[in-house]
């Protein structure tokens, strides 16, 4: 077996496109559809039952995807492992950090830890849910809510607190909700069915009473984007509502309080570099208290 065909093949196990599974691989079409064809003959089996609409899991796909995506995790880790020990290259770290936390407070601080640590590389994973902490996969992960597994070491770094938000020129012409009820009279913007257990989601329905969404995202970002056009409320993060100048509604009902959890690989423990990046997160969020919660 070609570890090489595997990756032809997780990648089209995502993305379920021979064609979208090509431009990622930097491939043809017809070179990735041949590379999962040889995997397929040598192990005897279908991966993929292949459609107009696409490529999708077989059984036998679907039972070994775990195993072969762990397997991709470790060979990542492994060749971020051994460029420690060549003193001649640059040190790589993998990050895995919430959506706008990441975008708006801790991506960029990394410039000044770039002129200090210029050898440090660093992958970003930009996530709204929660990567398997089983996975060897991050070097380092930023949650709002703490593991309860892994091969982690684990240590709370500060707290954000999250409101509901609208921008002003909403406020202007609809007022705000003066209780949960009222909240029926306004547009409201939440979240998709599949994110519907994230704790912002299940506050913020919550505080409308379940009001029906008028639109529904996948991310924060959209909401954000959505909320500054003047089309509803969402609850958001301080930082970020504050950032683009929203305003916050419904004040009497408590905001949520998330903590941030800094979760460390512990395989990575004797790694001076991933210690250098650890404190520095931990120093820029302490540092954005002020921004992050309210007082």
């Amino acid at each position: 077996m070609n570890w090489n065909d595997l990756k032809y093949y997780l990648t089209v196990a995502r993305v379920n496109n021979i064609t979208e599974a090509s431009v990622i691989l930097g491939v043809s079409a017809s070179t990735v559809a041949r590379r999962i064809s040889a995997l397929e003959k040598g192990l005897g089996t279908s991966l993929f039952n292949k459609r107009s609409t696409g490529y999708f899991l077989s059984e036998a796909g679907k039972g070994i995807f775990s195993l072969v995506n762990e397997t991709e995790s470790s060979f990542n880790f492994l060749e971020r492992k051994l460029a420690v020990f060549n003193y001649a290259s640059t040190k790589p770290v993998k990050i895995e950090l919430p959506e706008l936390l990441g975008k708006y407070i801790i991506i960029p601080a990394l410039l000044a830890l770039r002129k200090s640590e210029p050898h440090i590389r660093f992958e970003i994973i930009n996530s709204v849910t929660n990567s398997k902490l089983s996975l060897r996969d991050s070097d380092i992960v930023v949650r709002l809510t703490m593991p309860n597994s892994g091969s982690y070491t684990v240590r709370r770094i500060g707290a954000v607190s999250q409101a509901a938000y609208c921008s002003q020129s909403y406020f202007d012409e609809q007022g705000s909700p003066s209780s949960a009820r009222d909240f029926e009279n306004h547009t409201c913007i939440g979240w998709n069915k599949e994110f519907e257990s994230l704790p912002l989601a299940k506050w913020f329905s919550e505080i409308t009473g379940g009001a029906e969404l008028w639109l529904k995202t996948c991310n924060l970002s959209s909401q954000i984007e959505s909320v500054s056009a003047g089309i509803g409320i969402a609850a958001l993060p301080k930082f970020a509502a504050e950032r683009f100048g929203l305003k916050r509604v419904y004040e009497d009902f408590p905001p949520l309080k998330s903590d941030i959890w800094l979760i460390r690989n512990m395989e990575t423990n004797t790694f001076k570099h991933i210690d250098i990046v650890v404190n520095y997160i931990e120093k820029v969020i302490r540092g954005q208290n002020e921004k992050l919660m309210f007082e």
